[in-house]
């Protein structure tokens, strides 16, 4: 068993999991332990949620209740995750290992999260000199090449596409799940760290998996939550708050359960909570282009001068 560090956690797991840097075992507020096995048949039913592509395909699928959940990635993974002794069961049902383990760290344990933390954020983040900022939007909306740019300009990253966000009474803090990447071959050619190391890539997506750094990123406040509009003919930055926003950044939240009212409402919260607190919330319209990123660098910066 080799541990793991994820989020502000340690994982426990059977399961190689090279994405991840080595975990420790103190002051954490996320233990578990992952084995690889065979899951039985008592949670076949009901279905609780099944959340969908743009075709409506199944990507992922929610059975279970109570303690005892299963995620199952059609095709891909299926696990089964127990509150009462936080243990996740991983059954394979690939033979694409770096596809597995995708699904597994982005999909399942980041919904897995949500049971024991405020918020987790479909987010990229980065931070320099006491400014941190997160990057968010809709699959394909440039978080991630935003966040690698933001790196060669000598800020240190967060996180790729899971944030952990939580709030007190006047501070947000932050966390990422893991210092990693996922670029197509252009960009992390041109944007990844000296200290890059290239990871396996899952045989079904033309982007690369590197892992960044080698210093897990914990405690950070965060000072902006910029939300991602591609595909505008000019670059704008516009000043956001108000009900259209709350439901922007709700609709960016992983859950474990939709269907879970109470667990809904408390996101809600939180949300409200997140944007109270922190300094700004913009919105950036932008032409998503490699060349317009030293642009839109240089314009964002000059909020936080």
């Amino acid at each position: 068993m080799n541990s793991y560090a994820y989020f502000d956690g340690v994982l426990t797991s059977s399961l190689p999991l090279p994405e991840l840097l080595p975990g420790h075992s103190e002051g954490n507020s996320l233990a578990m332990r992952i084995q690889a096995g065979k899951l039985p048949d008592h949670l076949k039913s009901p279905l609780l949620h099944a959340w969908t592509d743009s075709k409506g395909t199944v990507e992922l699928e929610l059975r279970g209740g109570n303690s005892c959940y299963r995620l199952t990635a059609p095709g891909i993974v299926s696990t089964e995750i127990d509150y009462t002794t936080n243990r996740l069961t991983v059954m394979a049902l690939c033979d694409d290992e770096a596809m597995l383990r995708g699904q597994l760290l982005d999909q399942i344990l980041p919904r897995i999260m949500c049971e024991t933390s405020q918020l987790v954020l479909h987010a990229s983040c980065v931070t320099k000199g006491g400014t941190t900022i997160a990057f968010t939007g809709d699959s394909g909306a440039g978080k991630s090449t935003l966040a690698a740019y933001f790196q060669v300009l000598g800020w240190k990253l967060i996180a790729d596409d899971c944030l952990k966000i939580s709030v007190s009474d006047n501070e947000v803090s932050v966390c990422g799940a893991y210092p990693g990447l996922k670029l197509f071959a252009d960009s992390s050619e041109r944007l990844s760290s000296v200290h890059a190391v290239q990871l396996p890539t899952a045989r079904h997506t033309d982007k690369r998996r590197t892992r960044q750094t080698t210093q897990q990123l914990t405690g950070h406040s965060l000072n902006a939550i910029i939300f991602l509009d591609p595909g505008a003919s000019t670059l704008q930055i516009e000043q956001r708050r108000g009900a259209d926003v709350l439901l922007e950044v709700f609709g960016q939240t992983f859950a474990l359960n939709p269907g879970d009212l109470k667990a809904t409402s408390d996101r809600l919260q939180d949300a409200r909570r997140l944007l109270e607190t922190i300094p700004y919330s913009l919105t950036l319209s932008y032409l998503h282009n490699y060349d317009a990123l030293p642009g839109i660098a240089d314009k964002l910066l000059k909020y936080f001068r």
